[in-house]
């Protein structure tokens, strides 16, 4: 993960993060968030990650409650989003004829999720 520095108009590798593939990311109130997901041991397993700018940490956050997997032929969209000092997630699921959308809700001071 790289972020820009409008004060030096230049590009920096972030510090390796421990969760899965990058799905989405959003900012919100000077902090990164990315969320991603895959398997582990054939399990569906997700992450959900917040970056410090100030400390150069990432700190483990609790996870949507859907699964996000990368390269799961039926999960191809996903949007992660801030909007009035919350994050949200949209995964769209394409089945042939059928189309479920999930969405959640992100409360950054009090860390949960709830379905919207």
């Amino acid at each position: 993960v790289e972020r820009f520095d409008p004060a030096t108009n230049a590009w920096a590798e972030l510090p390796r993060r421990s969760g899965h593939p990058c799905k989405g990311s959003a900012a919100l109130l000077g902090k990164l968030y990315v969320c991603g997901g895959g398997l582990v041991d054939g399990e569906k397993s997700m992450s959900f990650e917040r970056f410090n700018p100030d400390t150069k940490l990432w700190e483990q956050l609790p996870p949507p409650s859907f699964p996000l997997l990368c390269g799961d032929e039926d999960w191809k969209n996903f949007w992660l989003a801030r909007w009035h000092g919350k994050l949200y997630v949209l995964h769209v699921l394409f089945r042939g004829d059928r189309n479920l959308a999930f969405m959640q809700r992100f409360d950054v001071e009090l860390q949960e999720w709830e379905q919207v």
